[in-house]
């Protein structure tokens, strides 16, 4: 099978597995095996079903985000403004890592 041509480009299966790239849109159709078969072993699956949470440091992010925002209103209730501020600051820490994550 490694004679496999897209009629349109010319481009070979042998030149797909080299260098991972294709010549045209129908490739995609003629090469569509290997492909499936390159994106499941590059990604562990071939079907997209959007961002996960990853267990662990992604989860205890968030719950210590949620705690935060938590402690920060309650700290409100009891008029303890600089305690306020300075769990602000450490929401707006987290915040910015869990955007880069993409999981806020």
């Amino acid at each position: 099978m490694r004679n496999k041509v897209c009629p349109k480009c010319n481009t070979t299966l042998y030149e797909f597995v080299e260098t991972g790239m294709l010549g045209c849109p129908f490739c995609y159709q003629v090469f569509a095996n290997e492909v499936n078969e390159m994106i499941l072993k590059v990604q562990g699956k071939n079907l997209h079903v959007g961002k996960e949470i990853k267990r662990g440091v992604d989860e205890e992010l968030l719950a210590e985000y949620d705690r935060l925002l938590k402690e920060k209103e309650k700290a409100g209730l009891e008029s303890r403004f600089s305690e306020m501020v300075l769990i602000n600051s450490e929401l707006e820490i987290l915040k910015e890592e869990l955007e880069r994550r993409g999981l806020r």
